[in-house]
């Protein structure tokens, strides 16, 4: 993340105000000609004028909304526990596990029932939360006139500043709670303001069970009705507006508390753990404000107070902005927001387009002119720029921590519902193969939710939502907010993760690989039932014997070989005959296997030889010594004619800041970090020629810019890089039929991973 980042963000959103400048133009003329116009026109004529202007609004706002539908991921993991609730299983993502991975109970029970209807879980996600966003802007206008309730109907600049804003089109997809738990929020409000405490309470108290830290909203309006609510019922009044939503939400909360065995859900865990992270929630406060382009309407909210003294009606709207920024607003920005734009803001965006319509209502009414016209031209201009589609992150882009989340879910066709996103294909493909078969392994992911969904597989989350151990990591470096927590190749392991969509363990790309009908897993641990479906259907599955012999045979010595076998035994973890096939990494077992192979072929003899030497087999070593014709292994002060100064001397292991290097021989390698990734040169070493070299190769994974080849005069006959990994593995080519061999070693790269690792160049001749 930038230092820079709000400037950066103020420069994006600017840049985007510039590009639209005719359009804000054009909008800011036609607002202020219509609010100029609008004190002019009869009650009758405003009343449905402002029907007109709210239906043409809304039918705006629903085609953009149309134009963004999507799906997000995490929208899955809740119709994940809705689909089990409704089968059965109770509210759980896999069967059998009380983990507490969503924040929405309402709307997870009340997807799970309509799934018991026979309702598709996603389709009335969609529905509720389009029906969520035409109600918000219904609701902006009826709470703004709550303000001079007897008086003629304004212009609405609330609602339509609702109606236009990209923020809450953004969410009236997407499958999430944001706008289903703040439509709750603000009918419960406008209850308040029509005097029925009962309906508000049972309201703002849904909200809270919708998302949880609703309840600050409550707050808010509890304490603003204290502040305001005057008259012989005043505590009557509050106890029935607070006593409601108290005993909904703390009945709920005992019940999670009993189910689940833990007093908050595990997402509190998973994400802050009520830690705070300023930084990023001024970041994410800063970008919510201009993007939305609300920033144009806070300058009138600095007349609230003014406004509040003039009209008593106003009052309680406009303090209600203030608490609610005050309350949940500093409780978003302290925990660092979200990684979605927007989202954890909405409420204070709306109730501040609330309080900025009320503001505007009282302000039609002053009866001093030109101060109705600046009231009206600040209004139109601040619609103008917040009914602009300003976007500073671009499609598919993550920017200052966040990122434009609808890119990365589309929905493609809503009849029938077709998503096209990676996850929903992957979960299709694992249910396609799976099903029926009575194999069921368990996957470990960073993004749960569709390929969970659709697969039903049970699913490991690498970033802890649906796992107490992993939740409860410490954050070891800030980061997206959500996204800072990540099980280690063990714990995932240990959560019985088979495999995964991406290689867990490092430098197994190759090796780990599983291919079930064409798409590509990696292995986390084996699974007997997996490789018996595997081998009768085709797929491809690691032949971990096969991976232990070479292993055993590439081991640099006992502590190499020890570390092999103790990853060999996670991964064969409960199989059964585990101890059996562990027993080859025995060093006794080695050394005897060593001094059998008297004779190998040319292409193994440095093989055998270094791990000779490792072990000690000095009578071994020089056996296969004699049929060595060139060797350098960097550990002397030989060097080639040809290299570059800036590449020598060689290191002793591991260069400063630089990750630990594993698999080299002896005690020093050719490491083209020595300096850093800037470090640049070219090395060039003849070679004997007739039977095979042999060397030992690792580092970054550009091979244009950065190799190790052997060429024959002029021609190249092939090259070889690392796996942007510092581990070094072992690479033979024969020599046979080329005339004047040798190795080539270039370095052109200075970017990240822009080195490479070299040792133990071994020709041996084919002679036996």
């Amino acid at each position: 993340m930038s230092d820079n980042a709000v400037p950066e963000i103020i420069g994006a959103v600017a840049a985007c105000w510039k590009a639209a400048g005719p359009r804000v133009a054009l909008t800011a003329g036609v607002g202020l000609a219509l609010g100029l116009v609008w004190p002019k026109l009869p009650p009758r004529a405003r009343t449905v004028g402002a029907v007109v202007l709210g239906l043409a609004a809304l039918a705006w706002g629903l085609t953009r909304v149309s134009a963004l539908t999507w799906l997000a991921d995490d929208a899955f993991i809740s119709f994940r526990y809705a689909e089990h609730f409704a089968a059965g299983d109770g509210f759980v993502f896999n069967p059998g596990e009380k983990v507490e991975g969503y924040t929405n109970f309402l709307l997870v029970l009340a997807l799970g029932l309509a799934r018991l209807l026979g309702a598709g879980i996603p389709h009335v996600a969609l529905v509720v939360d389009v029906a969520s966003f035409v109600a918000l802007v219904v609701l902006a206008e009826a709470l703004v006139r709550c303000v001079r309730p007897a008086e003629p109907v304004t212009f609405p600049w609330g609602a339509l500043a609702v109606a236009a804003a990209r923020p809450f089109h953004l969410f009236a997809t997407s499958g999430l709670e944001t706008e289903v738990a703040l439509a709750l929020a603000a009918g419960g409000v406008l209850a308040w303001r029509k005097e029925r405490p009962v309906a508000a309470s049972v309201l703002l108290g849904l909200a809270a069970l919708t998302r949880p830290d609703h309840l600050l909203i409550a707050g808010a309006t509890w304490l603003v009705a204290l502040l305001t609510t005057h008259g012989p019922g005043r505590w009557r009044f509050l106890v029935r507006l607070v006593a409601p939503a108290l005993v909904l939400f703390i009945t709920w909360w005992a019940w999670r508390w009993w189910y689940y065995a833990d007093f908050f859900p595990n997402t509190f865990h998973a994400k802050s753990g009520g830690s705070a992270y300023w930084a990023q929630g001024v970041i994410f406060l800063v970008h919510t404000l201009f993007a939305s382009g609300v920033v144009f309407a806070l300058p009138l909210l600095v007349v609230a107070p003014l406004v509040a003294l003039r009209e008593v009606s106003a009052t309680p709207l406009l303090a209600l902005a203030f608490a609610v920024a005050a309350t949940h607003g500093l409780y978003v920005t302290r925990v660092g927001g979200d990684f979605m734009e927007y989202r954890f803001l909405l409420p204070s965006l709306y109730f501040v387009l609330v309080a900025w319509g009320a503001t505007l209502r009282v302000a039609d009414g002053l009866p001093w002119r030109a101060l109705r016209w600046v009231a009206v031209a600040a209004a139109a201009v601040g619609f103008a720029v917040i009914a602009q589609d300003t976007r500073p992150i671009g499609p598919m882009e993550k920017r200052w921590n966040l990122a434009a989340e609808e890119s990365f879910w589309p929905v493609e066709r809503v009849f029938p519902l077709t998503i096209t996103h990676e996850g929903a294909k992957e979960g299709l493909h694992l249910r396609a193969a799976f099903e029926g078969t009575g194999v069921a392994p368990r996957m470990a992911l960073g993004a749960i939710g569709a390929s969970g969904y659709f697969s039903g597989l049970p699913i490991t989350d690498s970033l802890g939502l649906t796992s107490r151990t992993i939740a409860r990591k410490p954050v070891e470096r800030r980061g997206r907010p959500g996204h800072e927590k990540s099980a280690s190749p063990d714990e995932m392991a240990d959560e019985g993760a088979v495999f995964s969509n991406a290689p867990v363990w490092p430098g197994t790309i190759d090796t780990l690989r599983v291919v079930i009908n064409g798409r590509a897993f990696w292995l986390i641990r084996h699974d007997a039932a997996l490789e018996k479906l595997a081998r009768a259907r085709g797929w491809t599955y690691p032949d971990l014997d096969a991976l232990m012999d070479a292993a055993v045979l590439s081991a640099q010595g006992p502590a190499a070989l020890a570390k092999d076998r103790a990853f060999y035994e996670k991964l064969l973890h409960g199989t059964p005959g585990a101890a059996q096939r562990l027993g080859r990494f025995e060093p006794a077992a080695v050394q005897a296997r060593l001094r059998a192979l008297s004779a190998p072929p040319a292409e193994a003899v440095a093989q055998r030889l270094r791990q000779a030497e490792a072990f000690g087999l000095e009578d071994v070593a020089r056996a296969l010594s004699k049929r060595v014709a060139q060797r350098m292994d960097f550990e002397d002060e030989a060097r080639p004619a040809m290299m570059s100064d800036a590449l020598w001397p060689p290191t002793a292991g591991t260069a400063a800041s630089q990750l630990p290097v594993q698999g080299f021989h002896g005690q020093r390698l050719l490491n083209t970090y020595a300096r850093g990734d800037a470090t640049t040169g070219r090395l060039e070493l003849p070679l004997a020629p007739g039977g095979w070299v042999d060397f030992l190769v690792g580092g970054g994974d550009a091979c244009a810019t950065k190799y190790v080849a052997v060429v024959d005069g002029a021609r190249e006959v092939g090259r070889w890089c690392g796996t942007q990994s510092e581990q070094l593995r072992s690479v033979q080519v024969n020599l046979a039929g080329l005339a004047v061999p040798k190795l080539v070693l270039v370095d052109d790269d200075t970017g990240a991973w822009g080195h490479l690792l070299l040792d133990d160049v071994v020709v041996v001749s084919a002679a036996r």
